[in-house]
């Protein structure tokens, strides 16, 4: 079932945070009404993680991941999280690197991006994907497809 089509932003790639953040209003209303379980509701509305799977474009199976509801300020969010940057480091990704200036004491960072591997189907910050789910075992399974390298 069709979750999300995002442009990855360069947070969703950073190693410090580890995770797939998707904003409440680009999730299909279909996947949380009709393809979420009642109990699994419940929970991420009560703020729990949910043990899922992710499945990479190289078919790679990833079994720690978690799902979750998160609260920002003015909007909700869901995240996947957990083992999420191996996911982005085993799909030859771009990581973003974060600089302090120690000289200023509101301590401003700047970005630096490190460029690494093949262009193709890599998942970097700016880059198109469409998130999807399966069961499998009963569990949730997220497929992830960089949409870059479909063309």
């Amino acid at each position: 079932m069709f979750v999300a089509q995002k442009v990855l932003s360069a947070s969703d790639v950073r190693q410090n945070q580890n995770r797939l953040l998707m904003a409440k209003s680009i999730i299909n209303t279909a996947f949380l009404e009709n393809f979420v379980t009642d109990n699994e509701k419940k929970r991420l509305m009560n703020h729990e993680d949910l043990q899922v799977s992710l499945v990479d474009n190289k078919m790679h199976e990833y079994h720690t991941l978690n799902f979750r509801q998160w609260e920002m300020t003015k909007s909700s969010t869901y995240l996947l999280k957990t083992v999420w940057f191996t996911v982005v480091t085993d799909n030859k990704s771009e990581e973003a690197v974060l600089e302090m200036d120690k000289d200023d004491n509101k301590k401003k960072c700047k970005e630096v991006a490190v460029a690494v591997m093949k262009e193709d189907d890599k998942l970097k910050s700016d880059v198109l994907v469409q998130v999807w789910c399966s069961r499998k075992e009963g569990r949730l399974c997220f497929l992830p497809k960089n949409l870059s390298c479909l063309h």
